[in-house]
């Protein structure tokens, strides 16, 4: 509620100096310096110079003042009067020095004038970063940048820019864009500038880098699968041929022998045929046995 009271109380502020066709709007960086200068030429002496200073809570105080072209202090070091009073300077800007600024003037006649200064203080802009998601296919690189601040900066307007060599493409008011690139486009810039009333700062990127290494990586993980299968599927053919040339093995043992028998006699080599009735099977392995082998006396 309290809050609430002190910004009517400001607008209301605003609204009655801020009526005005002779108000000046300014921005300031913070820490450095700012002049608010009177423009007015007066035909009658100036008596009496009076700065005052409205801030957000609405608090209206007098922070500087001429008597005759002679200055007081000013009540903070933080301000500095010049040219007869007609300049304020404001060393060292903090964010408490946004707010409205009057002069108010006391001719010798006793009249009297007044303008208004209306001073917004904006931090610097610090070096923006660029955050990428990608993905790659055979036609192009698909790129999601994003551009942000780290520091809790406010009032930030964020622009992209896309240099070629043929052109440049400016894309406002967006902190995220989408590019889908085929490899002729790998080597534009893509800028983005983020800045407020009074600071700017930028950081650039090149997709070229960044589109290769998704190329190697979809590569990369093409030859994973295919050793990851490999793993799988050579043990198995390994197991599956020990199996089977174990089965052949046991089939080939336990296959009955064929014997063949033939009388032996004395005979000339030429005459005995009882290799005839054998197989000439190859592939069977063949094995004479012989028995007692003796000469029939009769």
């Amino acid at each position: 509620m309290i809050e609430a009271a002190k910004i009517c109380l400001f607008v209301f502020v605003l609204h009655v100096w801020g009526d005005r066709k002779d108000q000046l709007s300014l921005n300031g960086l913070l820490e450095q310096s700012i002049h608010l200068t009177n423009r007015l030429d007066f035909i009658q002496p100036v008596k009496e110079v009076s700065w005052y200073f409205a801030s957000f809570e609405g608090k209206r105080r007098r922070i500087c003042q001429c008597v005759n072209n002679i200055s007081k202090p000013c009540g903070n070091e933080h301000f500095e009067l010049h040219s007869n009073c007609m300049v304020l300077l404001i060393k060292n800007l903090t964010r408490a020095d946004s707010g409205l600024y009057e002069t108010h003037f006391i001719l010798q006649d006793e009249m009297t004038e007044s303008t208004s200064f209306n001073l917004t203080v904006y931090d610097p802009v610090p070096t923006p970063t660029i955050s990428i998601l990608g993905s790659i296919n055979a036609n192009s690189c698909n790129l999601t940048l994003h551009c942000s601040v780290t520091a809790n900066v406010s009032a930030l307007h964020y622009t992209w820019r896309s240099r070629s060599l043929a052109e440049e493409e400016v894309y406002s008011n967006i902190s995220t864009m989408e590019l889908s690139l085929n490899p002729k486009t790998w080597d534009n810039e893509y800028e983005c500038v983020v800045h407020n009333h009074v600071s700017k700062n930028m950081a650039s990127f090149i997709p070229r880098h960044t589109c290769l290494n998704l190329d190697n990586g979809h590569d990369r993980h093409n030859y994973y699968i295919i050793l990851s299968l490999l793993v799988i599927v050579l043990p198995l053919l390994i197991w599956f041929a020990v199996v089977l040339n174990k089965t052949l093995k046991k089939e080939q043992d336990s296959a009955p022998e064929e014997v063949t028998y033939c009388e032996v006699g004395e005979s000339k080599t030429d005459d005995m045929d009882c290799y005839q009735n054998i197989a000439q099977d190859t592939n069977v392995p063949m094995m004479t046995v012989y028995s007692l082998l003796q000469r029939d006396e009769k």
